[in-house]
């Protein structure tokens, strides 16, 4: 049935399919599942979705906590002003009932009392996810074959009570909805759809970059909080600790360097995955790059002692940067002389005994700098 028009709320748009007799199934190729325990094992999911009522309530209330942090996320100066989080209305375009299931942890997915034999590693695998306390997405796809697509996102959190929440875990919340949010607006847009990378590594370039980035931009904004009070004079230096350490991972993230955490790292391609940055803001509205807030800090606009930090902090990413310059530069000398493993080998350990011996010594004025020696009596 059509959804009754009711202003201009922007689900009123959609046509609101009873889930219950909807035939959807999911895609197999999604599941890490052996080829065996799979084969002609597709079966038809649509019973165990529960009524529009439930899942109209968890899209409204779902977009109104994204759309308060978002609110909150703005000010007329500092990070909060050089840094989007997202773009409602672009966001607002992926809340969409037509193409998304949207699932909590008070919404069971699947039902025990029903599971053929013929499909039982299929149901089974199912039943494992919906168990986990994490996020996850799972396509699905619409019968008569070859269908349409449709996504499951399950969120292990109440979404209808957190709307309103104001707990410390808030923005966890609000960060692993957008995780999902991301991951469904790349498939939506067909961004899987190539021959020449690892589909996980790709899905999770923008993703987990969105991950870090968000974290690192909320501790900048509370470091900078303490550096633009002039009565937190005692909380300067460890606030100063925390602004360079967020700045150091940012552009390690820029760069698709920072990967060591991801899971199944070793099996996928991570490392030659930065994020997109356009695409992030054409899908989203996000934009969060570190150059930014630093030339606002460098500005004077956020005060004396943070233009400072910026300088210090450019400083020391300028060092890095020219580090890695110089290695890559080594790398491709030794390959244009032709050198033998052994010889390229040696030269580059004498490049990066070159290197560690510098960075010693810029370490040491960095922290004459950046910690300035005691004065009498303290």
């Amino acid at each position: 049935m059509p959804a009754t028009p009711a202003g201009n709320d922007p689900l009123d748009q959609f046509i609101l399919r009873p889930e219950l007799l909807t035939p959807d199934i999911i895609s197999l190729e999604f599941l890490p599942l052996p080829e065996t325990a799979v084969a002609n094992a597709t079966v038809d999911l649509s019973r165990f979705f529960t009524e529009d009522s439930a899942q109209v309530k968890r899209f409204r209330a779902l977009e109104r906590l994204i759309d308060r942090q978002l609110q909150a996320f703005q000010a007329e100066k500092g990070v909060k002003s050089v840094v989007t989080l997202g773009d409602m209305e672009k966001i607002r375009t992926w809340l969409n009932p037509n193409t998304l299931y949207l699932y909590d942890k008070n919404a069971p997915i699947v039902s025990l009392d029903w599971m053929p034999v013929d499909t039982h590693a299929l149901v089974g695998e199912l039943m494992r996810l919906c168990k986990e306390t994490q996020t996850w997405i799972a396509p699905l796809r619409t019968r008569p074959l070859p269908g349409t697509w449709k996504n499951i996102i399950r969120l292990p959190f109440d979404i209808i009570k957190m709307q309103d929440s104001r707990t410390d875990r808030y923005n966890s919340f609000f960060g692993q909805a957008m995780h999902e949010l991301i991951h469904h607006a790349e498939f939506e847009r067909g961004l899987h759809q190539t021959e020449n990378w690892a589909y996980t590594a790709y899905k999770e370039r923008n993703a987990t970059f969105w991950d870090y980035q968000f974290q690192a931009v909320s501790d900048i904004a509370q470091a900078e909080e303490i550096l633009m009070d002039d009565a937190r004079e005692s909380e300067f230096f460890a606030a100063l600790d925390r602004l360079l350490n967020a700045f150091l991972g940012m552009q390690q993230w820029e760069a698709g360097k920072a990967v060591a955490g991801i899971q199944n790292i070793k099996q996928e391609r991570y490392q030659t995955w930065g994020p997109d940055h356009a695409q992030l803001h054409d899908l989203m509205g996000i934009s969060m790059r570190s150059r930014a807030i630093l030339e606002h800090y460098d500005s004077g606009v956020c005060g004396a002692r943070l233009a400072v930090a910026a300088r210090l902090i450019i400083w020391r990413l300028s060092f890095d940067a020219e580090a890695q310059k110089v290695r890559q530069q080594a790398l491709q000398f030794t390959r244009l002389h032709a050198m033998s493993d052994q010889e390229a080998q040696e030269h580059m350990q004498m490049i990066d005994a070159q290197l560690h011996a510098k960075r010693l010594a810029f370490e040491k004025e960095f922290e004459a700098t950046y910690y300035p020696p005691p004065l009498p009596g303290e």
